[in-house]
Formats: C-alpha cells, structure tokens, sequence
C-alpha cells in the first residue's frame, strides 16, 4: 500500500515538472507584437491572456491589448509605462527583458502559428486540470456517479469547443455556399430540402425537416404527441432509411416498441399491451417487425437526462451511426447541466443548447413540449405560441414550432371526427398554417388525407 502511495506520488510530481508550455512560442508572439503592432488583432483572434504560462508574458499581452484599445502605438517605452505589475516585470529583468522579446525575430508573418501553440498548451494544461479534479473527486464516497460523469463530461466538451475557432467568412464565400446549395435543389426539384415528415402537405409547407434546425411539436395532454414523433421518425427511418434517435423520458423501450408496431401494422394498442392478437395481427407483426429490424433506430429511455449526457450521447450516435435525425420526448422532463435559481432559466439553456446541437451535429432535431392548462380555459382551444410553458427560450430558440389540436376531443359532437390538425406556428424560413392529418387513436397513427396523395 505504501509503495503504490509512494509511485503515485511520484508521479505526481513528475507530471508536475512536465506542464505543457511554450515558452519560445509565447516571446516570439510577443516580439512579433512589437515588430508589427497590426498582428496583435491575428494573436487575439486565437488567444486571451489566460493562454499564456508565464505570468509576466501575461501582463505584456494584457498590457499590450490595453494599449490597441486605447488607440495607443505599443513599443518599449508605452509598454512599460502600462505594465500593471512592473514589479513582476523587474523580477524578470524588467526593460532589458522586453529589448529581448524580438532580439532574434526577423519579421511577425507567423504571428498565428505561434498564436495556435500557446492555445493548443493552454487547453492541454486546463485537460489535465480537468483529470486531476476527476482523479481526486473519483477515489473519494460519491452520492451521484451520474453528475460526477455529466460535469466530467461537460469539462471536457467545453475545452473542444475552445478548441474549434470558427472562420468569418467573406460575402463572396457566402454567396459561393448559397448559389451551390441553390443550384443543388434547382436541379433536384423532386428531392426534399430536408427529412420528410412523411406527410404530403406538411412537407409542402416546411420541406422537410433541416439539417441545423430544432423543431419543438407541442400539446396537451391526449392529443398525441408522442404518437406524432414517433410517426415523423418511423417514417423517416422505415420509409427512408434515415438513421434516427429517439430519447424518451417517460415511456420504457419496450412501451416505444408496442407504439411502433402498433401503428406501423395497424393493430389496436390494447390488444398490443394484452397479447389477445388474432392469427391475422400476428403475422402482420412479424411481417412489420422484419421492416424495423432492417431500419436503424437507436432508443434511449434514461429518465431525467441533462443536457449534457443528451448531447455526449447524440454525438456518440452521430460518430458511430451517422444519425440524421434526433427526437426528444419531451424537454420539460430534461435538467440542465448546473444549477439556476429558476425553472424557466433551466429550460432557456436546454432550448439553447438543444439548438446548438443541432448545428453542430447537422441534423434536425424534434423536441416536444407540454403547453399550460391556459389552453383550457378558453373557448378555442387551438394552442397558440403564449401557451408553450417557459415559453420565451424555447419560442426564440426554434426553427419551427407546431401545435396539435383536434376538436372532437373538446366536442363530442364535431362534424371533424378523426380529424388532427397540425397547426405551424412559427417557422423561421417558411411560412405558417394549418395541415389536416387523418387521426386513428386505437393505432397511435397520424396519416395522409387520399386526396394529400393525388
């Protein structure tokens, strides 16, 4: 026991003496500041003070980025007149250690590789400050192994992000993108921009479902929301052999298969949960259950998911499966990933982050909503947009956001039996309205009009 204590130790103290710096890379950046003032806006678009190791080499960038935005030259003399801690710069040599900053320096042209060495050592010295924080936290008694792993997890996504510098892009570039993906769809007109709903009038008003966009499908209790996402992702990985994820926070896996099946062969729901199936229904399962095996769904049942875990695992699935397609069930049940002192806040960041996701993993994302029991006092129960619960995030964050109502729930008597409508409330590229589905309850199924199909 001790012996191990003893290596540990050592080689804690090792790993000590080897924290990743570049001492060359951060005084060349420095000198090449005061060769060419112009570069400091190429260093700072890679680097904050922060990424620097040496601390006095930190106050020189300090001091130097103080001095652009003050509209003042940075040279010897201005340089050190603005140094916060000139007594750190003395311990160091003070002025004769900036004369040497660019003694060997023969122009600034590779001010941005410099730049990216002092960030790629500064997120490996904060990648093992993350581990070490693990390794301490992991050997003592844990309550929740999930929130140790989420915050973990989060730690670590973070420094890639840093690690990710997106590029600015002319309007030419911009413009070269747009025309490209325009005359992509120009010459394949019969192609949907997006994943098909598998419903005609819904994709004649929303093209599908995009790459990059969070769709929020919203409702009461009863009026068939879940039935609704499990359509739109059947269809699309059934029908088109789209890869697709479906994460449910209220229904086990085996309850998600029922419905699939349920729907997919059209056999009543209570006789699905029973077992009491006819010779005829059996082989319409095994025929249905041979076209879903041949699809690639990935179900996820963790209740409670946070945000974070959601995201590692969406990735994982993008990685390992290329999935085009991701539907939630539902994001009031999610938590996020730290604590805010109010729901709607925590709800804010899931919407916010779930959009993000979606873009950075090129795939659509359909979340469902539950809407306030406001609907119910009024006379039309159509929802509207004020009825999302912490709406302000989540009407903000999405590309689209959809409503189902279907009026002989409220009407017994209403001449629009078996009829659902989808009302598209919000869509950011597109415009909105109403689309009428055929409703079939006992099969959880949402289906086109016969004349949708002509």
């Amino acid at each position: 026991m001790k012996t191990r204590q003893t290596n540990e130790t050592a080689n804690r103290a090792e790993l000590t003496t080897r924290i990743p710096h570049n001492p060359e890379a951060e005084i060349s950046l420095l000198g090449s500041i005061l060769l060419d003032n112009d570069t400091l806006n190429i260093a700072a678009d890679r680097i904050v003070a922060d990424d620097f190791y040496d601390a006095v080499n930190k106050e020189i960038f300090t001091a130097m980025l103080k001095l652009h935005d003050d509209g003042k030259p940075i040279d010897l003399a201005t340089l050190y007149m603005h140094m916060a801690n000139v007594k750190l710069l003395e311990e160091k040599g003070g002025i004769h250690y900036l004369t040497t900053l660019n003694q060997n320096l023969p122009s600034a042209t590779n001010v941005q590789r410099y730049a990216e060495l002092i960030k790629e050592t500064s997120l490996l010295r904060k990648a093992i400050a993350i581990s070490q924080e693990a390794l301490t936290l992991a050997q003592l008694p844990m309550e929740d192994v999930s929130a140790f792993l989420d915050k973990f997890n989060q730690d670590t996504f973070a420094l890639t992000l840093q690690n990710t510098a997106k590029p600015y892009f002319s309007i030419q570039d911009v413009m070269q993108s747009t025309f490209a993906k325009l005359e992509e769809l120009y010459c394949n007109q019969d192609q949907m921009p997006g994943v098909s709903s598998g419903f005609i009038d819904f994709d004649r008003k929303t093209a599908g479902f995009k790459p990059g966009t969070l769709t929020i499908v919203a409702a009461r209790p009863a009026m068939g929301k879940t039935a609704l996402a499990l359509n739109f992702l059947t269809n699309a990985a059934i029908d088109r052999q789209v890869p697709a994820a479906f994460f449910s926070l209220e229904m086990t896996k085996e309850e998600l298969g029922n419905r699939i099946i349920s729907s997919r062969a059209k056999i009543k729901g209570d006789n699905m949960r029973r077992g009491t199936l006819s010779e005829a229904e059996w082989n319409r399962v095994m025929t249905t259950m041979e076209r879903i095996n041949a699809s690639k769904i990935f179900v996820d049942e963790t209740p409670a998911i946070s945000i974070t875990r959601l995201s590692a695992k969406a990735r994982r699935l993008k990685a390992e499966a290329n999935i085009g397609m991701i539907v939630i069930d539902y994001l009031q049940l999610m938590t996020g990933s730290t604590y805010t002192p109010s729901r709607e806040q925590e709800i804010s960041e899931i919407s916010r982050s779930l959009k993000a996701l979606s873009k950075e993993l090129s795939l659509p994302i359909i979340a469902l909503a539950q809407l306030n029991r406001g609907v119910e006092a009024r006379t039309d129960k159509r929802p509207m947009l004020q009825d999302l619960r912490e709406s302000g995030a989540i009407e903000q964050d999405a590309d689209m956001i959809t409503f189902i109502y279907r009026d002989d729930y409220y009407n017994k008597d209403s001449p629009e039996k078996g009829v659902s409508e989808i009302i598209i409330a919000k869509q950011r590229s597109g415009e909105t309205g109403t689309v009428k589905l055929k409703w079939f309850g006992e099969y959880t199924l949402f289906e086109n009009f016969a004349e949708d199909i002509m």
